[in-house]
């Protein structure tokens, strides 16, 4: 778990953002978020964030949003059947458009929550370098505790 030296933690946890990308390690954040919710009686907010890059011209942007929004609903499908399989869970689903770091860190400040478990693929040297770290990035930025799994 980390947090800012300034961030002010709320003992009483009642919502749980998991952003998922369909990947190993989104599931087992999926997981531990769904355990860590049961727990605590908490709603858990499932999001997969969908990004067209600015080289696309707009017909063929449109078109390639719209397979991946199909994408994140099918994986978001997935994680939600995850999490309701043994008992129900208050659960809320979204797709979002845009740089993802940006849009997580948006949807927890907006849906007021408590607490974002992420999976983190764990890359290091220059692959990091080259791809970058969503979960790195929303632990700059976030205002609340983000929980990485690996």
């Amino acid at each position: 778990m980390t947090v800012h030296e300034e961030t002010i933690i709320d003992p009483d946890i009642s919502s749980i953002l998991v952003p998922i990308d369909g990947s190993e390690c989104a599931t087992t954040a999926v997981d531990h978020a769904a355990t860590l919710a049961r727990s605590v009686d908490a709603k858990l907010h499932l999001v997969y964030v969908v990004e067209v890059g600015q080289t696309i011209d707009g017909g063929r942007a449109e078109r390639l949003r719209g397979i991946l929004e199909e994408i994140g609903e099918k994986a978001l499908d997935l994680a939600l059947e995850r999490v309701q399989s043994s008992t129900y869970l208050p659960t809320e689903t979204s797709v979002l458009n845009g740089p993802p770091y940006l849009e997580i860190v948006r949807y927890a400040e907006e849906h007021d929550v408590d607490c974002i478990v992420m999976g983190t693929h764990g890359r290091k040297g220059i692959r990091r370098f080259l791809l970058g770290s969503v979960t790195e990035r929303v632990i700059r930025r976030a205002d609340v505790p983000v929980i990485s799994v690996k």
